[in-house]
C-alpha cells in the first residue's frame, strides 16, 4: 500500500497554498477526469432509473385496472410498444 504524501504547504503573496510536483498534479488531473467521467454516468443511470420506474407504475396500472374487451382467458388487447428516445420497448 503506498503512503500518502505529505502535503507541503506554501506561503505565496500572503496565502497559503499546497505545492505540488508535476507527478503529483498529473495524478491529480487524471483523478478529477477519472471522477468526472464516473458521476457523469451515475447521473445517466439515475435517469434510467426513473424511467424505469415510471415505465413500471404505468404497466402495473394497466396490469392492475382490467378494462372494457378482454379477450377470452382474460387476456386483454395487444398493447403499443412503449416508445420513449425513439426507443421501442421489445414485444411480447
Amino acid at each position: 500500500m503506498s503512503r500518502r504524501p505529505q502535503s507541503r504547504r506554501v506561503t505565496l503573496a500572503g496565502r497559503e497554498a499546497v505545492a505540488l510536483t508535476p507527478q503529483e498534479y498529473e495524478q491529480l488531473i487524471a483523478s478529477r477526469r477519472r471522477i468526472g467521467g464516473r458521476s457523469a454516468r451515475v447521473r445517466v443511470l439515475g435517469r434510467q432509473a426513473k424511467r424505469s420506474e415510471r415505465l413500471l407504475d404505468e404497466l402495473e396500472t394497466l396490469v392492475a385496472v382490467p378494462g372494457p374487451g378482454l379477450r377470452a382467458g382474460g387476456r386483454g388487447p395487444r398493447l403499443p410498444a412503449l416508445r420513449d428516445s425513439g426507443t421501442a420497448a421489445p414485444s411480447p
